[in-house]
């Protein structure tokens, strides 16, 4: 039997594979999540901030939409009525979910959370900008997601629709 002849290692023929590489180290699914939501939060609280300061927010009686986040205000608090707010933060839906939250400044996340989840804070006093990002770790197509902030009377609730959906919330007491 004839044995092939050895495969030339110039012109054309690459020669030996070079070593295979060590696999790359780079960011978690749940590092680059938490990315995105807060970068969420920050977007969704600047938006919220334009359309109630330069729109006025419309009626004090009806409920108005910005964004995913539909805003039902009762009993609007005012500059003058602001006093001391008890804040509840409620998500519920296809659980587990990852959460978010934010008021002035100091804020936390907790993760894979059974839901229904709720997180009482304050009470808290003057100007109060407050945020929460939800996001459920379902992948069924029929997954959902709410969100909802109760404070000084008002409640801004949230929704989120499908596989990973994200429900973001975000009031102020302006």
């Amino acid at each position: 039997m004839q044995s092939l002849p050895e495969p030339p290692t110039e012109n054309g023929w690459p020669g030996p594979l070079p070593p295979a590489q060590p696999p790359r180290k780079g960011m978690s699914a749940g590092a680059i999540v938490a990315i995105v939501g807060m970068a969420a939060i920050l977007l969704c609280g600047g938006v919220v901030v334009a359309v109630l300061g330069f729109a006025g927010a419309g009626s004090e009686s009806e409920p108005f939409v910005v964004g995913s986040s539909t805003y039902k205000p009762s009993n609007y608090a005012t500059s003058q009525s602001r006093g001391q707010l008890k804040i509840v933060l409620e998500v519920t839906g296809t659980g587990p979910a990852d959460i978010s939250y934010n008021v002035m400044g100091t804020g936390g996340s907790e993760h894979d959370v059974a839901l229904p989840w709720t997180k009482e804070i304050g009470p808290s006093e003057g100007l109060i900008i407050v945020s929460m990002l939800a996001q459920t770790k379902s992948s069924a197509a029929g997954a959902a997601i709410h969100g909802k902030i109760t404070y000084g009377g008002k409640v801004v609730e949230c929704d989120g629709k499908g596989a990973y959906s994200i429900a973001t919330c975000t009031g102020d007491n302006t």
